[in-house]
């Protein structure tokens, strides 16, 4: 199981991290396919790796700062992939602060004013998000880039990145690596809520016609 840590770095000491949990990526390319805030999987391995991600950042001396580390949890433990001395790229930021209420862009923004932090994250999950990554899902002509609409509900939002556009040329998973046609980024009040609005979302697939 693959996670993304995000860690705000404060004099050297952690003083804020954030953890979401990667999707089983498309074979045999290793394509994304999605991640959600906050994770579901075994609480303890979770905090191992984020306790396993702090000590290696700090090993290379990085101080301080937003930082973005990928890791696994695995049968003999916690394992670090990279570490970035940087923020967590696409909406990981929108996630953070819708999650946990902290604005890593302000962090980063601090630390490099040399000002203290002032983070004050919530204890609970305020809500779950979802990204989902949406692929051709054949070799063709997209014809049809199908999105159903959601009910709007008080404080959760939806935002639609489309990539793709009618009558473009596609790769599709027997190309190896298929085309990108959109990213759904979506929170519901818990993760089974955000789930199930996203299926709704994506509840049609795209259409893909022969080349």
């Amino acid at each position: 199981m693959e996670f993304d840590v995000a860690l705000v770095l404060q004099d050297g000491q952690c003083v804020f991290s954030s953890v979401s949990q990667n999707w089983p990526t498309a074979e045999p390319s290793f394509q994304e396919t999605g991640l959600h805030l906050p994770p579901d999987h075994d609480k303890r391995a979770v905090r191992k790796l984020v306790d396993l991600s702090v000590r290696t950042v700090q090993s290379f001396g990085l101080r301080r700062g937003v930082l973005h580390v990928e890791g696994k949890c695995t049968r003999s433990g916690p394992r670090v992939i990279e570490v970035n001395s940087r923020m967590g790229a696409a909406r990981i930021h929108q996630m953070v602060e819708a999650v946990w209420g902290v604005d890593l862009i302000e962090a980063q923004l601090r630390s490099c004013l040399d000002l203290p932090q002032a983070l004050t994250p919530s204890r609970r999950p305020r809500c779950a998000v979802v990204n989902a990554v949406v692929h051709a899902p054949a070799t063709g002509r997209l014809a049809e880039l199908p999105f159903a609409q959601v009910a709007a509900e008080a404080g959760m939002s939806v935002e639609l990145d489309i990539f793709g556009q009618t009558g473009q040329e596609v790769a599709g998973p027997d190309s190896t690596f298929a085309t990108v046609l959109a990213e759904l980024t979506l929170s519901g009040k818990n993760l089974r809520h955000a789930r199930r609005r996203a299926a709704q979302v994506l509840r049609d697939p795209p259409r893909i016609l022969p080349a």
